[in-house]
């Protein structure tokens, strides 16, 4: 893409407003050509793509020609640039003809990178969350029911005066009885999750 294609108070201004939000033009490209590429478009088109993107920003930015600056308004310039991605890829579907590609199919050059230990870490995350739904199910169901009871309903309820009246309790002595049920649950989850270990 040459600059002079582009509006060039419109390029300056995009160039100053990725500055402003420590972004640069070559993350931008990237971030957009692997949109493109994502959502099936041949390698050759996303490319082209990209630069049709930039180049409608760069219109947009440079507004009507008078003073008032339309980037000044632009509080999230990426979601900015992306709402223009998008319309620039309906468009291409909607043109006839067009090819889609499978992303296991492209080279291994314009493939998207991932980052293997991020996603070990994101699987063990979600694991250890899935652990701790079930040692929380098993703890609740250990519980006596009128203290399971307790327990949800004062995680249910908006109103805990109320729920204290209900009872026939202080709101003190609400909020103590829930305090020991808790820690009775934080011990059996503790517990739990040492066994999973």
């Amino acid at each position: 893409m040459v600059v002079s294609e582009l509006n060039q108070a419109g390029f300056e201004r995009l160039l100053a407003l990725l500055n402003a939000n420590e972004d640069t033009l070559n993350n931008l490209r990237e971030r957009l050509e692997f949109y493109f590429l994502r959502n099936r478009v041949p390698a050759s088109d996303a490319d082209r793509l990209t630069d049709e993107t930039i180049s409608r920003v760069t219109q947009k930015l440079a507004g009507d020609g008078g003073d008032e600056n339309p980037a000044e308004k632009i509080l999230n310039p990426r979601g900015f640039c992306m709402g223009f991605a998008w319309n620039v890829l309906h468009e291409y579907w909607r043109a006839p003809g067009r090819e889609t590609v499978d992303p296991d199919q492209l080279p291994p050059s314009r493939t998207p990178s991932y980052n293997p230990a991020k996603l070990e870490q994101e699987r063990e995350e979600t694991i250890l969350e899935q652990h701790r739904f079930a040692c929380m199910r098993q703890c609740l169901g250990e519980l006596p029911e009128k203290e399971r009871g307790l327990i949800i309903q004062n995680c249910t309820v908006e109103d805990r005066g109320k729920l204290a009246e209900q009872l026939s309790l202080t709101l003190t002595a609400l909020r103590i009885r829930v305090c020991r049920v808790r820690k009775k649950l934080r011990g059996c989850l503790a517990r739990c999750l040492k066994k999973l270990k």
